[in-house]
């Protein structure tokens, strides 16, 4: 079963640059940051009170066209050692698990088991299963924030689809079995919203059927939203820290207010999320 989302992987161009500027909008430091042993890559992870967030600089990264982009989720899985059984065959098509070492000089090192979803199931999506709290457990605990704006949350990821047939059988059943929250279509554009739950995040799964056959079974991350306790004190701490950010108005969800920060997120499109 799927417990909860235990991070977002980032694809950086250059991790020294997208970790300061990370910092500057999340309003806390990062919790951990060293180089898989495994394939290279560079990491700096963010823990936050309900996920975190790992910006991640590939051998080769400098080719990179994006100053960012939202590569992969993973996702804790609660009875790992039983995961193949646990899941349909045409999920996992046969793929096994592989064991990832983390090193770092100042933060500690870490293993974490994994089995990633292969692509052509994933819809393109860059997905993974994982043990729980593989880090955590060793050692990174997450942290308080007491920071005054701090950003401590992310409230949910959002999915361009082009077959919402096809993404409900991912994220739901028959596939990774999230909780289906809500079906919506949206009549005003001709498309369907689908909401998936876990751990107190939304997957939101936006889109509708493609003409094209063969561009229906492509869907890609777009955006995320992140969540805070005192939007007002989190918009001005921004915009004192020198971040643009758009002025506050009233969100699609009833009781919520919203902004739209336009820097400092590796051109990743992002929310802010708060109550009235």
């Amino acid at each position: 079963m799927i417990e909860q989302i235990d991070r977002i992987a980032i694809s950086v161009r250059n991790l020294a640059q997208a970790t300061s500027d990370y910092a500057l909008f999340l309003g806390v430091p990062p919790t951990w940051n060293g180089t898989c042993e495994t394939d290279g890559s560079k990491h700096c992870i963010f823990d936050l009170q309900n996920i975190s967030v790992d910006l991640v600089e590939m051998r080769g990264a400098d080719n990179q066209t994006e100053m960012g982009c939202l590569s992969s989720l993973f996702l804790t899985e609660s009875n790992f050692d039983s995961i193949k059984t646990r899941y349909p065959e045409t999920l996992l098509s046969g793929q096994s698990p592989t064991r990832k070492s983390y090193v770092s000089e100042t933060s500690g090192a870490f293993t974490e088991s994994a089995i990633d979803v292969p692509d052509y199931t994933a819809r393109g999506l860059g997905l993974a299963l994982v043990e729980k709290h593989a880090r955590l457990s060793e050692g990174h605990t997450k942290r308080a924030f007491d920071e005054k704006g701090c950003l401590a949350e992310v409230d949910h990821v959002v999915v361009n689809t082009t077959d919402p047939d096809g993404a409900n059988n991912l994220f739901g059943e028959p596939g990774l079995n999230m909780r289906l929250a809500l079906d919506q279509t949206v009549e005003k554009w001709g498309g369907r919203m689908l909401f998936f739950r876990t751990g107190g995040i939304t997957i939101e799964v936006v889109g509708k059927l493609a003409d094209d056959p063969e561009a229906r079974l492509k869907d890609t991350y777009w955006g995320v939203a992140f969540r805070t306790p005192n939007i007002g004190e989190t918009h001005a701490r921004l915009i004192r820290e020198g971040i643009t950010v758009s002025e506050v108005r009233k969100g699609r969800k009833p009781g919520t207010r919203v902004a739209t920060v336009k820097s400092h997120t590796l051109d990743i499109p992002t929310l802010i999320i708060g109550p009235e």
